[in-house]
């Protein structure tokens, strides 16, 4: 190495700790002049930050992952509670718990949470290309301005309800219009129930 000029050596001593601080290894193949190194080295520092993008936008997927199952456990622990404080039969618990899971996997796509950024205007406007059609049909809607449309659609709320669920009690009194978007809804009599 004495027979290299600063510069040379420099390059090869900035080349060697590079490759020790990306434990690259030496190999069978190495550098042999200053340009060769320079090359090396950049190379090296460019796939270790690629690495660390990687392994961090991973761990970032599995933390979010994480906190979503942490948040679903949390709730089904508090259900089960909630289930034996009140001695819910397993029936019931089984249903409530259908429900939940219902809920933490349609959660995030809900009308009210995609919605939300977006000005009252886009918000109308989504919602009547969304349900204009299916209100258009009903005895209720025959009729009425666009304007009354839009603000029913404002204050309504989209409910998924799982198969087989009882949705409402022949007799009950209720402060709730329910609109079948999708699905089938069966009337039963006491009987059947």
């Amino acid at each position: 190495y004495k027979s290299e000029s600063s510069f040379e050596r420099y390059v090869t001593s900035l080349y060697w700790s590079i490759t020790t601080f990306c434990t690259v290894g030496y190999g069978d193949f190495r550098p042999t002049n200053p340009v060769e190194k320079i090359f090396g080295s950049i190379f090296m520092l460019i796939n270790i930050v690629v690495a660390a993008w990687i392994i961090g936008s991973m761990t970032l997927l599995m933390l979010t992952g994480d906190n979503k199952t942490r948040e679903y456990r949390e709730s089904l622990e508090i259900l089960d509670q909630y289930g034996y404080m009140h001695k819910f039969d397993q029936i019931l618990m089984n249903k409530l718990k259908k429900q939940l899971k219902l809920e933490f996997h349609n959660r995030e796509v809900s009308d009210d949470m995609v919605l939300r950024y977006f000005p009252s205007a886009v918000r109308r406007k989504i919602l009547r290309q969304l349900y204009y059609e299916h209100l258009a049909k009903t005895d209720l809607m025959e009729g009425v301005r666009p304007q009354f449309v839009d603000a029913f659609l404002a204050s309504c709320s989209v409910e998924i309800f799982g198969a087989g669920e009882e949705i409402v009690d022949r007799g009950s009194i209720l402060s709730d219009l329910f609109l079948l978007v999708g699905g089938i809804a069966e009337v039963t009599t006491s009987a059947q129930a």
